[in-house]
């Protein structure tokens, strides 16, 4: 099931009814702000990252992972970062289990139509893929606005600035934004 970028934004809650959440494309500072806010949307879970040559070397470390039940939180947040389609099978396999209290997330760069792992993601209705592409102007002027939103007083000329500074990057806005606040 295909998701837009400014949905997840809007209402991170969409990703409950799904087991297992793709982000790709070129957009890196979108994906981390979108995993950073299922991490606080479960807060109480266990968050573990894996990266797909760790995958891929040795899957019985996943495949544990995900059987194994924790003592001290109720649900897991497994995150794949660097995915492709060299670890379509396993994910496939993980896939088709029964996930209890764990939701998977797996970023990748950009996925070509003919992959499939994005053909996988895209035709599963239990499944959500979100394309992260690269912002706009006026994206980022939205985003700007809301980031700042506590900042009144943040007048548009700076808000143009800090884009035109930024290159267009959404990393670079963060770290504005961090200083701003701070």
């Amino acid at each position: 099931m295909i998701i837009k970028n400014f949905q997840l934004e809007n209402n991170i809650n969409i990703i409950e009814k799904y087991k297992c959440l793709l982000l790709y494309g070129e957009n890196d500072g979108q994906k981390k702000d979108i995993i950073e806010t299922v991490k606080k949307k479960y807060e109480n879970s266990q968050f573990h990252i894996f990266f797909q040559n760790e995958v891929i070397k040795d899957s019985q470390v996943l495949f544990e992972e995900v059987n194994n039940v924790s003592l001290f939180s109720s649900s897991k947040i497994i995150l794949i970062r660097e995915a492709n389609d060299k670890i379509f099978e396993i994910l496939r396999e993980i896939l088709n289990k029964k996930l209890n209290n764990i939701k998977l997330i797996i970023t990748s760069n950009i996925l070509e139509k003919k992959s499939k792992l994005r053909n996988y993601f895209e035709k599963e209705n239990n499944l959500a893929i979100c394309p992260c592409y690269e912002d706009t102007d006026f994206n980022l002027k939205t985003y700007l606005k809301n980031k700042l939103i506590s900042l009144p007083q943040i007048q548009g000329s700076i808000i143009d600035l800090i884009i035109k500074n930024s290159n267009n990057n959404r990393q670079i806005i963060q770290n504005e934004i961090n200083k701003v606040l701070c």
